[in-house]
């Protein structure tokens, strides 16, 4: 009664007739009454093609999973890895700060002792100046001895202002050797000038060629009145070259005239005694004045 009941017109009706049609071989009594069981056959075999399908998007789904969970792990152990860096990273810039400020406080300090250094300690080419005796009394020697000089007056001052007592006794005597060597040096010049009968001490005042051993002989004269035994010493065996120098030359000038200024023999005026004494008081006179200028 159903299927009598059933409306054959309609297409879902006859795409259903259509589906049953490929389920008989042949149209026979056997095929109709297994038709049910050929059916409910049919319907397993879908539902086992589904499972199995369904079963393969389920390992890949799982497959995906298992990839999306040790994805999901290196994402984990890659931010590990960007905190652990990060925190060795820090460190590090706080050591490298550390470091930088250490380094400019080492920067400073060198500053500060490379000022200190050269306002309170002379240099080793300036004390082999001061000390090295083979060497002449040049200019030289003379600005070494004033930086010397520099260095004892910043070391006085240092122990009058800043009370650096240690500092200061240091220096001095760390300079004083150096300090009496070089007095030294210009005393023992001072003699070897005396000695020397070509030297400024021994030629005439203002005579052509003197002029730079008589300022360098003015220019250590000076400085030894600091050491009044060296300068005391050097004044008398001074003041005796001269003195021999002096009336040698007025011996030369009363029998043999002055070559340099074409004078003759003060002798010759012997017979003239008025004019005989007045050219020996001329002469004297004369070297008088030029020892006083000179």
């Amino acid at each position: 009664q159903k299927a009598l009941s059933l409306r054959v017109d309609s297409k879902t009706s006859r795409d259903a007739l259509k589906c049953l049609s490929g389920f008989f071989d042949e149209n026979s009594v056997q095929a109709r009454r297994n038709l049910r069981t050929t059916i409910e056959g049919q319907n397993l075999l879908v539902h086992q093609e589904f499972i199995q399908s369904f079963g393969r998007i389920e390992r890949q789904i799982k497959s995906l999973e298992s990839l999306v969970n040790a994805l999901d792990g290196a994402c984990d152990r890659a931010s590990a890895q960007l905190r652990q860096s990060k925190t060795d990273t820090q460190a590090v810039l706080e050591q490298a700060a550390a470091l930088r400020r250490e380094s400019k406080a080492v920067d400073d300090k060198q500053e500060v002792l490379t000022h200190f250094l050269a306002r309170f300690r002379l240099s080793e080419a300036d004390t082999q100046l001061v000390r090295n005796g083979d060497r002449p009394l040049d200019e030289e020697f003379f600005c070494a001895f004033e930086r010397l000089e520099q260095v004892r007056a910043n070391a006085r001052q240092l122990l009058n202002t800043c009370g650096q007592q240690t500092s200061g006794v240091d220096i001095l005597h760390e300079t004083s050797e150096a300090l009496e060597a070089s007095y030294e040096r210009m005393f023992v010049w001072v003699q070897q000038q005396c000695r020397n009968p070509k030297s400024a001490v021994a030629s005439r005042a203002g005579s052509p060629g003197s002029d730079g051993g008589e300022a360098v002989l003015k220019r250590v004269v000076g400085l030894l009145i600091e050491r009044p035994v060296y300068f005391n010493h050097c004044i008398r065996d001074i003041s005796r070259v001269r003195r021999q120098a002096l009336v040698q030359r007025f011996f030369s000038a009363l029998s043999q005239g002055d070559a340099a200024t074409g004078a003759r023999p003060i002798e010759l005026q012997a017979c003239d005694s008025v004019r005989y004494i007045g050219d020996m008081l001329a002469w004297i006179h004369e070297a008088a004045a030029a020892e006083r200028d000179g």
